[in-house]
């Protein structure tokens, strides 16, 4: 067994494990929710079963839809869908990867990622065994049209449920907005609050500055989400935390080096950060310690502002969602959210 890692040298890099895993004979079977073709392209030339999540290929490849088509529509009967798939994993006859890196840039590349090479041959038997079964639950992808005309074109017509269905996580959506409800009711804000935006912007995807069900007071956003343009999880919290709340950095919040720029009769030493919450998804709910650190920083920018030079783009569509259990319910069963 030899360890993965991305930017850790002497290690074996995701690439060059890979690459040892494909010049192993016979049927090379992978396991991708996040891919792309340039990370899987040595696919093509060798037989292969490749077990994907087709929802999270689509989403993380809109902008990419002919080249994912390459991949997955060459040779389609070795291709199957499994939602809910995560694992990632490529197994030979006689050697194996698993690990966190998704098949992507992101993941063999720029990431801190880790995972192992094995060659022990119990071991690649139960691997095998393993994919098999998922294999034989898994199903075919649809016809290539369907495929590319949901690729270039499933989003909802109606903004807040293009955003909704953006970001994919039904569970993620549901605690987002939870909170977000929590939140208005704690500051007792509402619709004319002229410092509130509730906005739902156009621009998503790549390129995107604004995220995916943006707030902001004043001048500033306290809180978004994003998905996996732009980082390798389907959906990621973004908050707004004082400079002082730094130290929760950990598995639960990430706090780069990345500020707010400076406003107007503001200190340099108390402008805010953007605060990562990677694992959100999987809880659905803040912890005490990082919802106080939040209500500091709206409390502060609520004190700061006298009204948002947004508010033309406020939604109140999108703040009947957070506050109105029974809408945000019915807006999610309607949607086609895992």
């Amino acid at each position: 067994m030899r360890l993965i890692a991305t930017r850790k040298l002497p290690h074996l890099s995701p690439q060059e494990a890979l690459d040892r895993v494909l010049l192993q004979p016979g049927t090379v079977r992978v396991a991708a929710p996040y891919l792309r073709l340039k990370q899987l392209e040595g696919l093509l030339n060798r037989p292969f079963r490749l077990l994907i999540d087709e929802n999270e290929a689509i989403r993380s490849n809109r902008g990419n839809c002919g080249r994912l088509r390459e991949l997955l529509y060459t040779h389609p009967e070795r291709v199957r869908t499994l939602p809910f798939l995560h694992a990632k994993a490529a197994i030979g006859k006689g050697l194996a990867m698993l690990g966190s890196s998704n098949f992507t840039e992101g993941g063999f590349r720029r990431n801190f990622e880790l995972g192992v090479l094995i060659d022990e041959t119990s071991v690649l038997e139960e691997l095998v065994s393993w994919f098999d079964e998922l294999w034989d639950q898994a199903s075919s992808l649809a016809d290539e049209e369907t495929f590319l005309r949901r690729c270039r074109g499933l989003m909802p017509a109606e903004p807040l449920e293009r955003h909704l269905w953006e970001v994919g996580s039904g569970r993620f959506v549901n605690g987002y907005l939870k909170e977000l409800g929590r939140m208005v009711r704690y500051f007792g804000l509402g619709d004319e609050d002229p410092r509130l935006v509730f906005s739902l912007p156009r621009n998503l995807g790549h390129g995107s500055s604004s995220g995916l069900l943006p707030v902001s007071v004043g001048r500033r956003y306290v809180a978004y989400a994003t998905t996996g343009y732009f980082r390798e999880r389907s959906a990621v919290l973004v908050l707004t935390l004082p400079p002082d709340c730094v130290y929760l950095g950990g598995d639960e919040v990430e706090i780069g080096g990345a500020r707010f720029r400076r406003q107007a009769g503001e200190e340099a030493d108390r402008v805010p950060y953007y605060a990562w919450m990677p694992y959100f998804e999987d809880s659905g709910s803040l912890t005490a310690e990082v919802r106080s650190c939040w209500y500091r920083e709206v409390a502060y920018e609520l004190e700061r502002a006298k009204r948002s030079p947004w508010k033309k783009h406020h939604r109140p569509e999108f703040l009947r969602a957070a506050v109105d259990g029974k809408f945000r319910k019915r807006l999610l069963q309607e949607l086609p959210l895992r």
